[in-house]
C-alpha cells in the first residue's frame, strides 16, 4: 500500500504520539504512594513556597485578609482524596484568572497557598505531575496579570497626582487671575445691585473658580475610591485631596456667605423703595421688569440655599402683588368705561340740543358762546374717555365755527384764508396730508414725517397755525402707531422685541412731553375759548395714542416674560 506524502506525515505523527504515551505509561506505572513528595519535587515546592510568600500581596493595617468563598471550601471538604481536592483547587485558580478583576485576583493567592499544602500530601505521581504542570502555567499567567494590574494602578496613580498638582498650581495663581477678569455683562442690566456691582463681580468670579476646583476634587475623589490600588497609595491620594479641600472649601463657603448677604440686602432695599406707596401703571411695569432681572441675577450668582429660597419667595410675592394690582386696575377701568358711556350720552345730548338751537337761530351770538362754554365746563367736570372727549370737542369746535359764520365771521376771515394759500403753514399742512396719504412702509413714513417736523421747527408760525399743523401731525403719529401695532405679530426674536420696546418707550416719553406743553399753552394768558378747545382736542388725541402705546408695551413685555419662563424651565 502506497501512502500519499500528507498521509505519511499524519501516520508518523500518530506513531510518535503513541510511542510517547507508551513510554509515559511505563514510567508512570502504578507504584505505592509515597508518604511525602519525592526529593526531586521537594526543591521546586520549597522554591514555590518562598516565591508565594514573596509575591503574596501585603495587607495594610485595618485591611482584612481575603478569605476563600465558603462554597468553594465546602466543596473541598466534601471531596475525599487529596488528588480530587488538588484538582478542584487548581480548577478554582483557573476560574479566578478567567473571571478577572483585582478583587478576585486576591483570592488566587489563597487558592495557591492551599494548592502548595495539598502538593505536600501523598498524591499519585502521575496526577501530581499533571496538576503541577497546570499549577505552574496558572502561576505564570497570574504573575503576568499581576504586572498588568500594577502597571494600570501606577498609571492611574500618576494621572491623579498630576491632576492634583494642576489644581494646586491653579489655586496658587487664583488672586492674580481674579485681578484680570472681565466684567460679567449679565449683571450690568440690574439697577438694584448697581451700588455693589464691583463686589458682585469679584465674588462671583472667585466663586466660579472655586466651584470648578471643588468639582474637580470631587471627581478625583470618586476616581480614587473606585480604582483598585494599594491601600497605602489610596490613603496617600485621599489625604492630598483632603488637604486641598481644606484650602478651597472654607474660602468658597465664605464667598457664598458674602454674596448671599449682599444679594439679600439689595433685594430688601429694592422692595422697600419700590413698594412704599401706590404705583402708577408704567411704574408697575418697570417694577415687574426689575423683578425679572433680579430673578435672573439670583440664578447667575452662587447663593446659599437659604438666600436663594428667601429672595425667590420675596420677589414672587412682589410679582403676585403687581398682578393683583393690575387685575384691580382692569376691573376699575371696566367700571370706568360704564361711567364714561353714561356721561358721553349726557354731553352729546346737550351738544345736540345746542346745535338745534343755533341752527334754528334761537341761540346766537354771545348767548351761543356762553352755552358752548357751559357745556365745555360741564364736560370737564365729568369722567369721559379720550375718544369721547375728542369727539365732543370736535362737535363744539364745529358749533363755534357755525356761530362765527352766522355772525359774519367767515366773511371777515376770508382775506386771511386766501392769504394762507401762500403761507408756509399751508405748505406744511399740504405736505403733512401727503404723508397721511402715503401707501409706503413704516420706515418711509417715519422718515418723511421726521423731515417734515424738522422743516416745521425752522418756520415762524403763529399760534393758530401751529395748532392746525399739530392736528395734522397728531393724525400722522396715530397712523405710525397703527402701523407699529400691525407689525407686532411679526416680531419673533428677542432682539427685535427689545428694539421695538425701546422705540415705544421713546414715543411714550415724547407724548408725555407734548401733553405738558399743550397743558401749559391752554392754561396761559391770551388763549381764547376756540384755541383752548383745539389744545384740549390735541391733548385728548395724544392721550389716546399714549394708551395704545402702553398696551403695545405691555404685550411685548408679556411675550418676553413668557420666553424667559420657557427658557428657565
Amino acid at each position: 500500500m502506497v501512502l500519499a506524502p500528507e498521509e505519511k506525515r499524519v501516520f508518523f505523527e500518530d506513531v510518535s504520539v503513541l510511542r510517547e504515551e507508551i513510554h509515559m505509561d511505563q514510567e508512570l506505572s502504578p507504584l505505592p504512594l509515597p508518604a511525602e513528595p519525592s526529593e526531586e519535587l521537594k526543591e521546586p515546592l520549597l522554591k514555590e513556597k518562598e516565591e508565594h510568600l514573596r509575591e503574596q500581596p501585603e495587607h495594610d493595617e485595618g485591611e482584612h485578609r481575603p478569605v476563600l468563598p465558603q462554597e468553594f471550601l465546602a466543596q473541598i471538604e466534601r471531596l475525599g482524596t487529596p488528588e480530587e481536592k488538588l484538582d478542584r483547587a487548581v480548577a478554582f485558580m483557573q476560574e479566578i484568572l478567567e473571571g478577572g478583576g483585582p478583587h478576585q485576583f486576591r483570592e488566587f493567592w489563597e487558592a495557591r497557598r492551599l494548592c502548595l499544602e495539598l502538593f505536600q500530601t501523598p498524591i499519585h505521581p502521575t496526577v501530581r505531575v499533571r496538576l503541577w504542570t497546570r499549577y505552574s502555567e496558572l502561576c505564570r499567567e497570574a504573575r503576568r496579570l499581576k504586572e498588568l494590574f500594577e502597571e494600570q494602578s501606577s498609571f492611574v496613580t500618576e494621572q491623579v497626582e498630576k491632576a492634583i498638582d494642576a489644581i494646586e498650581e491653579d489655586f496658587s495663581t487664583l488672586d492674580a487671575k481674579l485681578a484680570t477678569m472681565p466684567e460679567i455683562e449679565a449683571l450690568r442690566g440690574c439697577k438694584s445691585i448697581t451700588n455693589h456691582f464691583g463686589q458682585y463681580q469679584t465674588l462671583q468670579h472667585e466663586l466660579n473658580y472655586l466651584n470648578s476646583f471643588a468639582s474637580r476634587i470631587t471627581a478625583l475623589r470618586k476616581e480614587v475610591l473606585k480604582t483598585e490600588i494599594r491601600h497605602k497609595q489610596k490613603a496617600r491620594l485621599l489625604e492630598r485631596l483632603r488637604v486641598l479641600g481644606d484650602w478651597i472649601y472654607p474660602r468658597r463657603k465664605q464667598a457664598i456667605h458674602d454674596v448671599s448677604e449682599l444679594f439679600l440686602a439689595d433685594v430688601a432695599a429694592f422692595i422697600q423703595l419700590t413698594f412704599v406707596g401706590e404705583l402708577k401703571t408704567h411704574e408697575l411695569f418697570d417694577a415687574r421688569e426689575e423683578i425679572k432681572t433680579l430673578q435672573g441675577v439670583g440664578k447667575l450668582l452662587t447663593l446659599s440655599t437659604d438666600a436663594f429660597t428667601k429672595t425667590r419667595l420675596q420677589l414672587s410675592e412682589c410679582w403676585d402683588s403687581i398682578k393683583t394690582v393690575l387685575k384691580e386696575k382692569k376691573k376699575a377701568q371696566s367700571e370706568q368705561r360704564q361711567t364714561f358711556r353714561q356721561h358721553k350720552d349726557e354731553i352729546f345730548a346737550a351738544i345736540d340740543t345746542a346745535k338745534s338751537a343755533i341752527e334754528g337761530d334761537t341761540l346766537k351770538g354771545d348767548d351761543a358762546w356762553k352755552e358752548l362754554r357751559k357745556i365745555d365746563s360741564h364736560m370737564n367736570s365729568l369722567s369721559l374717555g379720550h375718544h369721547d372727549v375728542r369727539a365732543a370737542r370736535e362737535k363744539l369746535r364745529e358749533l363755534g365755527a357755525l356761530v362765527d359764520q352766522k355772525r359774519g365771521g367767515l366773511e371777515k376771515e376770508t382775506p386771511r384764508v386766501r392769504a394762507e394759500h401762500k403761507s408756509p403753514a399751508n405748505e406744511l399742512r399740504s405736505r403733512g396730508e401727503a404723508v397721511l396719504e402715503m401707501a409706503a412702509g413704516l420706515t418711509d413714513i417715519e422718515g418723511a414725517f421726521l423731515t417734515l417736523q424738522q422743516d416745521a421747527a425752522t418756520r415762524a408760525l403763529s399760534k393758530s397755525e401751529r395748532i392746525e399743523l399739530d392736528r395734522v401731525f397728531s393724525k400722522i403719529q396715530r397712523k405710525i402707531a397703527g402701523l407699529r401695532h400691525e407689525r407686532l405679530p411679526s416680531l419673533t426674536s428677542e432682539e427685535a422685541i427689545e428694539e421695538e420696546l425701546a422705540v415705544l418707550e421713546d414715543m411714550r416719553v415724547e407724548i408725555k412731553h407734548q401733553l405738558e406743553v399743550w397743558r401749559k399753552a391752554s392754561g396761559g394768558f391770551g388763549c381764547d375759548f376756540s384755541e383752548g378747545l383745539r389744545y384740549q382736542e390735541l391733548a385728548e388725541d395724544a392721550r389716546g395714542r399714549l394708551e395704545g402705546i402702553e398696551v403695545m408695551i405691555e404685550e411685548l413685555e408679556g411675550r418676553l416674560e413668557a420666553e424667559n419662563t420657557e427658557s428657565s424651565q
